[in-house]
């Protein structure tokens, strides 16, 4: 399995935890060249999001040299752990914009926390589709540190 970084994503790089008000963190990942695999064994982290935060929207964009190169976008715990990767996208098509509201019941998508994570990875991962090496996605993601 091959795990490629964003700049968002690297080991320096501290997530923003302001607790008043909604934070929001955007980026872009390009594969420059880098395969990414068929599902699942290749994993994109694109960014951290800090621990105990609720993720009330995601917006995304991405684009390849590909035919077809649909995308799972979601949340990971560490570079070891097994995963979901559905949990904010599923199977999304490149060439739109892709939004996840997640507050619409008021609710948000809670990161839950133990005491050792200081913060989760936003990750991708193509889920079939053509080989590419010029995978290119632009995301926001907005949350909220808020009890």
């Amino acid at each position: 399995m091959a795990t490629l970084t964003a700049t968002l994503a690297a080991s320096n790089r501290i997530p923003r935890a302001v607790h008043a008000g909604v934070n929001s963190i955007s980026g872009s990942y390009n594969s420059s060249g880098s395969s990414l695999s068929d599902s699942g064994s290749s994993i994109v982290l694109l960014c951290k999001l800090p621990t105990g935060a609720t993720v009330l929207e995601a917006i995304e964009y991405h684009s390849s040299g590909a035919t077809t190169s649909p995308l799972n976008i979601g949340i990971r715990d560490g570079l070891t752990t097994s995963m979901s990767v559905s949990v904010l996208f599923s199977s999304i098509t490149q060439g739109a914009v892709n939004r996840a509201e997640l507050q619409a019941d008021g609710a948000g998508l809670l990161l839950s926390a133990t005491d050792a994570e200081q913060f989760k990875y936003v990750v991708a991962s193509r889920d079939g589709g053509s080989v590419t090496t010029s995978l290119k996605v632009n995301f926001t993601i907005l949350y909220t540190m808020d009890p």
